[in-house]
C-alpha cells in the first residue's frame, strides 16, 4: 500500500466508535515499520 492509503486507513478506521488520533510522526513510522503491508496494519 502506499503512505498516503496506509494514513488513510489509520485515521479514519471503518469503526466508528473506536477514535484513534495519531500523530503525524506516528503514521510515518507505522508505515515505515510495516513497509505498508496490508496484513501489517
Amino acid at each position: 500500500m502506499t503512505s498516503a492509503a496506509t494514513h488513510q486507513i489509520l485515521a479514519n478506521p471503518a469503526i466508528e466508535d473506536f477514535p484513534l488520533d495519531y500523530t503525524p510522526e506516528a503514521l510515518n513510522l507505522i508505515y515505515t515499520l510495516t513497509s505498508g503491508q496490508p496484513y501489517l496494519l
